[in-house]
């Protein structure tokens, strides 16, 4: 008996038949059910949807209308599951990283990272105390400052491109660092 007699069949109540297209569409089934990922769900649960879109399938089939009930079925299931994913994609999902992925493995071992987060934190936050001690400094020694330790030039070229002596430049730039000493002093009394 081919697939159409059995979906007539079917529709006419027989259980016999409609068990006889689940079990000729299982693989079909778990053929689609493979290609589908939600977190939270595996492939059980998407076999178990193929089979309930198989029954409304065949229930909801019109020979009419439909050129054969195979291409009906795989239309079915591509629409069944792409609705189930954007259902639910709506939730953001959640996971933790001691969920096991393997037997007795969590997520959290395959995590490695060189950085470490307490020397990460004081280093950036001694660089904006540095920044706040710098914005105080007047223009002329910001720029000198942005020029020789932000942008690495160097002094000489620091005095060629303000066209001062080198003499000058190192003073101002001593002056500056005292400045800043300074200001680091005040703050820790």
């Amino acid at each position: 008996m081919n697939i159409e007699e059995l979906v007539i069949l079917a529709k006419n109540g027989d259980k016999n038949a409609e068990e006889e297209i689940i079990k000729g569409l299982a693989l079909l089934i778990i053929k689609y059910s493979r290609r589908v990922y939600i977190c939270g769900l595996d492939e059980n649960d998407f076999k178990q949807m193929g089979f309930l879109t198989v029954i409304k399938a065949i229930k909801s089939y019109n020979p009419v209308k439909s050129d054969s009930f195979l291409k009906f079925v795989c239309c079915s299931l591509k629409n069944n599951y792409n609705n189930e994913v954007r259902r639910k994609y709506k939730y953001k999902f959640e996971t933790s990283l001691n969920k096991l992925i393997d037997e007795n493995v969590e997520f959290e071992e395959f995590l490695v990272s060189d950085i470490n987060i307490e020397e990460e934190f004081l280093y950036r936050e001694s660089l904006r105390h540095v920044f706040r001690l710098v914005n105080k400094l007047s223009l002329e020694e910001r720029e000198l400052v942005n020029y020789v330790y932000v942008k690495g030039y160097s002094l000489r070229d620091y005095t060629r491109l303000k066209n001062i002596k080198y003499f000058t430049a190192a003073k101002r730039k001593e002056r500056m660092l005292d400045k800043i000493r300074n200001m680091l002093s005040m703050e820790k009394y």
